[in-house]
């Protein structure tokens, strides 16, 4: 497996683990499929997540290409080198690493980057999005962070096809969703780590974005199931559709949830089946509180990620793998018996 870092690029910190591949091409080897962990198969994700730890200090980008509201931090200096012991002298210890996690911590640690979408469940006010260096560039120039309305090849994402299929299926406040003011958006994920390999060949970029949302901020859960709508609040709130008609300013995107549709291609990332997933959609900029590239808090949650994960991995070392049988048969369990859990989990 290759060694991935991360590195300080002219337009910010970027994470080394592959170049963005084009439209249509297949991804690296090495960044798809599975590796082995002592007898366990675990997703590429993790493990390339894992590489990430031999990380280089950060340096703050060139003003120029710095967002509205960075912080620009100074580097930090290098440490003097360590003294060579006299000849004769034994070396000093080397420090040991931290001790491992165990399952009940780590399953406290996971279960705090989950999204729950039920009753009294809060939502995340911090979320990530991956981009390719091109769009960073875009959004320092523009200091905009909604860019795009739709894909290079004017594609319609799936959500926006769900909701141009659904016509008056969509109740009335949920339809400004659809409207001009909502076109340009962008997709984010609760954590950082959860989607920096793309699918099916397709990646999103290697460059992260830190979004955080107004607290007074509405989602709309959009499930395609149904299909189903609802006005969440981030504190657990929930809002009738007259409640929400009247705070509508507030409505800063889309929770979206959709089903498996194994007859329905409706984007480039369903190229044979409608693969079942869950992402934020941000269109109403006036309901980001703000945004960040580059920062040293984002290279920590970073690495405090890359941790979490190290220590998932180890847990899994010597069990046997779970036998999930293919990745269509995955991903509607997934759907159809782990989602549901979480939505009565409140």
């Amino acid at each position: 497996m290759p060694r991935a870092r991360l590195r300080s690029t002219p337009s910010g910190v970027a994470l080394g683990i592959a170049p963005p591949q084009g439209r249509g091409e297949a991804a690296p080897a090495a960044s798809v499929g599975k590796a082995r962990v002592r007898g366990r198969s675990l997703p590429a994700l993790a493990l390339l997540a894992l590489a990430a730890c031999a990380a280089s200090e950060p340096s703050t980008p060139p003003p120029a290409t710095l967002p509205k509201g960075h912080v620009k931090t100074k580097p930090a200096e290098p440490p003097p080198p360590e003294p060579e012991p006299a000849e004769g002298e034994p070396s000093p210890p080397t420090q040991a690493g931290p001790p491992p996690l165990d399952e009940a911590t780590l399953r406290q640690r996971l279960a705090a980057q989950a999204v729950v979408n039920a009753p009294d469940s809060k939502l995340p006010r911090t979320l990530y999005t991956w981009t390719t260096r091109e769009q960073i560039e875009a959004l320092a120039a523009s200091r905009k962070l909604l860019q795009k309305s739709r894909a290079a090849g004017g594609e319609l994402s799936r959500f926006d096809a769900l909701l141009k299929s659904l016509g008056d299926k969509v109740p009335p406040t949920a339809r400004l969703l659809r409207e001009a003011g909502c076109a340009k958006k962008r997709f984010a994920w609760p954590n950082p780590w959860a989607t920096v390999l793309g699918f099916a060949g397709e990646q999103y970029g290697d460059q992260l974005v830190e979004i955080t949302l107004k607290d007074d901020s509405i989602l709309v859960l959009v499930e395609s199931e149904g299909p189903r709508f609802r006005y969440l609040t981030l504190d657990g709130g929930e809002l009738n559709e007259a409640e929400a008609k009247a705070a509508r300013k507030r409505i800063a995107g889309a929770l979206h949830v959709s089903a498996p549709a194994p007859t329905r291609a409706l984007s480039t990332l369903d190229l044979e089946v409608g693969w079942p997933l869950r992402e934020f959609v941000i269109c109403n900029e006036g309901q980001v509180a703000g945004w960040a590239y580059g920062t040293p808090a984002i290279l920590t949650r970073m690495g405090d990620d890359v941790a979490l994960l190290r220590g998932f991995a180890r847990l899994l070392e010597g069990a046997p793998a779970p036998a999930i049988g293919s990745p269509w048969d995955y991903g509607q369990r997934l759907f159809r018996e782990v989602w549901p859990r979480s939505r009565a989990a409140g």
